[in-house]
């Protein structure tokens, strides 16, 4: 079962970029505080990888990632990995852009970061694949897509 902290955590050990990069404002999620993995999944919620419950303040890490939180992790994590150019596959509007739930699958669908039509959540091995997928992106490597085509 992969959490939400649990996620954070390996973006945070995959992507220097995201330990790197800055943050101008931010919500705090409460809940994450005194735990052993509070950096990684405070800096995720700070750059959006990961929404905050505005009126509790709680970020749930210890919640089941579910497949819209995955997609959208991945689709604004694109976004910080690929600021300038953003993958065709991620649509005119771009990894940064406010999506719904449904626009976050689809585009994590479409670029192969997410198996398309799979409702359950997200796995720790399928994570890994779409984090090393959000890479290569922008290396321009063809890379297998979740349903194992080029």
């Amino acid at each position: 079962r992969l959490t939400r902290g649990s996620a954070a955590a390996l973006v945070w050990w995959m992507f220097p970029e995201v330990r790197e990069a800055r943050v101008s404002s931010a919500v705090i999620a409460s809940d994450a505080v005194a735990r052993k993995d509070s950096r990684a999944f405070a800096r995720a919620v700070a750059l959006g990888l990961l929404e905050v419950d505005r009126e509790t303040h709680r970020g749930n890490p210890d919640a089941t990632l579910t497949r819209i939180a995955a997609a959208r992790l991945l689709v604004r994590l694109a976004g910080i990995l690929h600021p300038k150019q953003s993958p065709p596959c991620l649509g005119p509007e771009g990894s940064r852009a406010a999506r719904s739930a449904a626009e976050a699958v689809r585009a994590a669908e479409e670029c192969g970061l997410l198996e398309e039509g799979e409702t359950n959540p997200p796995t720790g091995p399928e994570l890994t694949r779409a984090l090393d997928r959000i890479r290569a992106l922008g290396s321009g490597t063809p890379q297998r897509t979740a349903g194992g085509s080029e």
